[in-house]
């Protein structure tokens, strides 16, 4: 192996209940649902700015609806608060009520749960703020700071910053949500540049589960900024990330695909470029792809057996990054002071009876390379075998 492997996993299963198709007698769960009364709660108390919508209302699907059908869930409604201050009444109401929530901003999860309910589906659409706050370059290569709503997708950030000649630490792919990918820790085309994304944060404004609005940065509400650097939304509902801007020139990228016969070729380039290639601003992620039963540039190791058991899509995405891209970090829960590159294990399969199979044989391939690394001298045994969350399936244990 070339370089050190983060052993991380995630998976996509695409499963029987597809979102517009959603069967009559979830409908007639939902409509008898005691949740219901806990949306009228939250609709009797909140502001005309706030909406909540039900089964079929197209905010409804829109709030619900994943990129992954794997972390579609009916929800009894869709709420989107318009401000912080309906985020602690609709908090309190959920509490008050045990009513199970969920936190929807990008929705670019595949884990069931994850940023879905069978309860209130909180939608933070509203929150999509890009303010940019100017100031003279700062020794971090800094020009200022950019408040980001935790509504908003990636996409829209960088369409808004554009014209400002400035950029953040966001995600590498489009349709990713600010929200969890923030909170997650973030690796990012300029994470060799500047860090990950939570090192580049300067203040979340949230608010916590007791309904109580606040701020926490370095210095006000240090425990809860280490905290949210990493540990997703278990501390609270972030409604605004405060970002580092960094200057933004052109940019040059692609995508270039290769047949099977080429996998030797691009497996050394691949090595040479982690080994050799020191320029931060140059970045790349090979992946290798088993699709409906061609292979693309990958070994057939699980794309055949997957090809047998409903699955039309294996992928292997092999992310390096600079050693000194962790000089960077400035702590969280999420631990990367230690150099260890990401690798994202993507399965992708159509039958629910399938899921055992797929959970069990990601943990197997997982297992295999991280083993495979360790024999060849890396040193990513035992606490150092830190877990991505963002790259996680539900099961996964990320404790270290």
């Amino acid at each position: 192996m070339w370089t050190r492997l983060q052993t991380i996993l995630t998976f996509l299963t695409f499963g029987a209940i597809v979102v517009l198709g959603v069967p009559v007698d979830i409908e007639n769960e939902l409509a008898n649902s005691d949740y219901i009364t806990t949306c009228e709660a939250i609709e009797d108390a909140v502001s005309n700015s706030t909406g909540v919508y039900y089964f079929l209302h197209p905010l409804y699907i829109k709030g619900n609806i994943h990129w992954a059908s794997s972390s579609n869930q009916n929800s009894a409604c869709v709420v989107e608060p318009a401000d912080p201050k309906d985020v602690s009444t609709i908090l309190k109401i959920v509490a008050n009520t045990f009513t199970p929530f969920g936190i929807r901003s990008g929705g670019h999860a595949t884990n069931p749960g994850f940023s879905s309910t069978p309860g209130v589906q909180i939608a933070l659409f509203k929150f999509s703020q890009v303010t940019y706050h100017p100031a003279p370059l700062a020794a971090d290569g800094s020009v200022g700071t950019v408040d980001i709503g935790s509504g908003l997708v990636w996409d829209s950030v960088y369409a808004a910053l554009e014209p400002h000649g400035v950029n953040v630490v966001g995600g590498r792919v489009t349709g990713v949500g600010v929200g969890g990918f923030t909170l997650g820790g973030g690796y990012s085309w300029l994470s060799n540049q500047y860090g990950l994304t939570i090192d580049t944060v300067t203040a979340f404004e949230v608010v916590l589960p007791n309904g109580t609005v606040t701020t926490a940065t370095e210095t006000t509400n240090s425990d809860l900024f280490f905290g949210l650097k990493g540990g997703f939304n278990n501390f609270g509902i972030v409604t605004k990330f405060t970002l580092l801007a960094f200057p933004q020139g052109q940019v040059w990228g692609g995508l270039q695909t290769f047949t099977a016969t080429n996998l030797d070729r691009v497996n050394q380039a691949t090595a040479d470029f982690a080994a050799n290639v020191t320029d931060p601003k140059a970045s790349i992620i090979t992946t290798y792809n088993f699709l409906l039963g061609w292979v693309l540039n990958q070994s057939t190791t699980w794309g055949g057996h997957a090809s047998l058991k409903s699955g039309f899509f294996i992928s292997y995405d092999v992310e390096p990054f600079l050693p000194s891209m962790n000089k960077r970090s400035k702590g969280g829960a999420y631990p990367h002071d230690d150099f260890l590159v990401p690798l994202n294990l993507y399965y992708a399969w159509l039958s629910e009876s399938q899921d055992k199979w797929y959970h069990s044989t990601l943990e197997d391939s997982a297992r295999v390379i991280r083993e495979q690394a360790i024999s060849e001298g890396q040193d990513i045994g035992g606490a150092k075998q830190i877990k991505y969350g963002n790259y996680a399936s539900a099961t996964e244990d990320l404790a270290s």
